[in-house]
């Protein structure tokens, strides 16, 4: 007897996140299932849900940054009345930020966020961290390339100011082909029912050369989330199946 048997797989899937404004964003990935034609079998494997919460800003935004400076919430700049120049300042706590002081003299609090696990008991969840919506503009400069003093740590942990704690990753950007970083060095796995706090941390980082040529340029980044399933073939993919190659992608 000739039998036609056709199998459909379907892959696991994440969902890409793109977070806009503050707030909680729930979202789940699955794996959906195997078919047969004959007898119509199907199987649903359900895997971790997420919710990300932002505790302060997802975009670090600085129209002017000068060697010295980082997105704490502490450090800014100003101008010395002598002779006009201006420098990164540092206060050793909120209270001692002089009034006034704000995002246009480099008053930045660091990204904190949230990631959670909120589905069933069984299911580990998989996600990336990445710096989207990158706009830099230090140019390079010769022989050294200034634009490396320009550097991105990612923190574990609930930001305390002036305490930088239990660092992950901490290096210059590294953009890959779409002008992206993903800043943690390896996929993320959340146990059921767990929460991982993160914070990320810019900094402009002062050389023993001149660094004229940038002071004053801007620096934005935005912090996103990507929730990460496998395909048939064992690769990492996003929502709509696109395979992340972790090794092009700096992770």
């Amino acid at each position: 007897m000739n039998r036609n048997k056709k199998i459909v797989i379907i892959s696991i899937i994440g969902i890409l996140l793109v977070l806009f404004g503050l707030g909680a964003i729930t979202y789940a990935y699955f794996v959906a299932g195997i078919t047969e034609n004959e007898g119509e079998k199907s199987i649903e494997i359900k895997a971790g849900k997420l919710e990300v919460k932002y505790t302060s800003t997802k975009t670090m935004s600085v129209p002017f940054i000068v060697p010295g400076w980082k997105s704490d919430g502490l450090h800014y700049y100003d101008s010395d009345s002598s002779d006009g120049e201006i420098s990164a300042q540092v206060a050793s706590s909120k209270s001692e930020i002089p009034s006034g002081i704000n995002r246009s003299q480099g008053l930045v609090e660091p990204a904190a966020f949230t990631v959670a696990s909120i589905g069933d008991s069984t299911h580990n969840a998989y996600y990336i961290i990445k710096l989207v919506n990158i706009q830099n503009g230090l140019q390079r400069t010769y022989p050294n390339d200034d634009r490396e003093n320009l550097k991105v740590t990612l923190y574990r942990g609930t930001y305390d100011y002036g305490a930088t704690e239990n660092e992950i990753v901490y290096g210059p950007f590294q953009l890959n082909s779409n002008g992206e970083q993903i800043v943690v060095n390896n996929v993320q796995v959340i146990e059921p029912k767990v929460t991982d706090k993160y914070y990320v941390m810019l900094e402009y980082q002062n050389a023993n050369y001149d660094q004229t040529i940038n002071e004053g340029k801007g620096i934005q980044v935005t912090v996103q989330v990507v929730a990460l399933g496998k395909n048939t073939k064992g690769e990492w993919v996003t929502s709509d199946g696109t395979v992340i190659d972790l090794e092009e992608e700096g992770v």
